[in-house]
């Protein structure tokens, strides 16, 4: 029965192509669209892979203040975590580290654009990046403030060409760095660790220097597992504590709200909602966005069935039964569904080679999530059944006579 289902679908769809085509744009356009953006939410989103030591870490990145003459909402300064952070005692480790800023390279008589990160010896023990060549800095070279290098692999090329880099000094509107170290680009997934160069933050005099409590700063705070993440909150709200009664009177500090929490809670704290509500408010966009093509699908199967009214008048008049002609439909509709969803995939590893070549997304290198792919994959089939059973059930309850005259109860 399933094999003559399978032949007569396949049949169907090459003698029908327009409307074919129509089903396969809205399921592929509809898969690509939330594969890739899906892809890009989910990079923000994270700060590691499940496993790694990024994956069991909270974030400081985000502070805001309240004194008697106004508001103050930025990132936290270096200060102000070296002193109330980094003695955490809960966390395994503690990794201070600058935002990206854009340096200018000077090579060849040309100056090229890239960006560089200001990160402590700890950074590279948290964010576990492998080494194409070279090492990272250590605890030695940060306190001595050594103007040493860890550039990618990308950056390389833009540089240096096809000469080796390591050993190299690196011309910079900030400084002459050595470079030590080599890094390939495509491994760092997470925006807020992403950089062309990363160097020694003491190398920044002026945030060693900055004695305020806001600057471009944030934290990364490794948890032993992350069972410990409310322990850390609740220490972490007692240093805050502390700080509010140290800067009282010489700040005229009124009060103080510094975020700590995941990549995610980061991200619904700055809509000022909570990682529930924030998620189940992309779930439901997602599901509003895979709804319209659905509706489309509907109206297009509709279409389809009744232009195939002969055929099932003639089906049902030599015996074929509602059931099996209304399964005969669905079936089809899966099948359009799961070729559409291959091409997606296929369509989609594509776009995002060509946007992780084309440097349009300036934070990462973005993978194809084939865990995200197959749950969409999961509710196109579900949209695809919801828009197939409809039509399918409506044309199984056809009188012989009236399909063949074409007329629809």
């Amino acid at each position: 029965m399933l094999k003559n289902y399978l032949k007569i679908a396949f049949k169907g769809l090459i003698r029908k192509k327009y409307y074919t085509f129509i089903s396969l744009f809205g399921i592929v356009v509809t898969l690509v669209v939330l594969t890739i953006s899906v892809a890009l939410m989910n990079q923000m989103a994270t700060l590691g892979r499940p496993g790694s030591r990024l994956s069991r870490c909270l974030i400081v990145d985000r502070l805001e203040s309240e004194f008697k003459r106004g508001n103050i909402i930025s990132k936290p300064s270096y200060y102000m975590l070296d002193r109330y952070v980094r003695n955490l005692k809960g966390p395994e480790a503690v990794s201070i580290f600058s935002d990206a800023h854009e340096v200018i390279i000077y090579s060849a008589s040309t100056r090229v654009p890239l960006k560089v990160r200001y990160t402590d010896d700890v950074f590279w023990e948290i964010a576990e990046l492998p080494f194409i060549g070279g090492a990272s800095y250590g605890k030695e070279s940060v306190d001595k403030a050594d103007m040493v290098t860890v550039i990618t692999d990308r950056a390389e090329k833009q540089i240096f060409g096809v000469k080796p880099a390591l050993g190299e000094y690196l011309e910079t509107s900030k400084g002459t760095y050595r470079i030590i170290g080599i890094i390939p680009y495509k491994e760092i997934t997470a925006p807020t660790l992403n950089a062309d160069i990363y160097v020694p933050i003491t190398t920044a005099s002026g945030k060693m220097n900055n004695r305020e409590l806001w600057g471009a700063e944030s934290a990364l705070v490794q948890a032993a597992n992350r069972s410990q993440f409310a322990s850390i909150k609740s220490e972490f709200q007692n240093h805050m504590d502390q700080l509010i009664k140290d800067f009282k009177d010489e700040k005229q500090l009124r009060s103080f709200d510094c975020f700590i929490g995941t990549m995610s809670e980061s991200m619904a704290n700055m809509v000022n909602q909570s990682e529930t509500a924030y998620f189940a408010g992309i779930v439901g966009l997602i599901l509003l966005f895979m709804l319209l093509p659905a509706i489309n699908l509907t109206t297009i199967n509709i279409s389809r069935i009744m232009e195939r009214y002969p055929e099932i008048g003639i089906r049902k008049a030599f015996g074929a039964s509602s059931s099996a002609l209304m399964g005969q439909f669905i079936i089809e509709n899966i099948i359009l569904t799961l070729i559409g969803g291959v091409l997606a995939y296929l369509l989609s590893g594509i776009i995002l080679i060509l946007i992780n070549g084309s440097g349009v997304v300036p934070w990462g290198y973005i993978r194809l999530d084939t865990t995200v792919f197959f749950y969409c994959m999961v509710v196109t089939i579900f949209f695809g059944v919801f828009s197939g059973a409809l039509p399918s059930y409506r044309m199984s309850r056809l009188h012989p006579a009236e399909a063949l005259k074409g007329i629809s109860r």
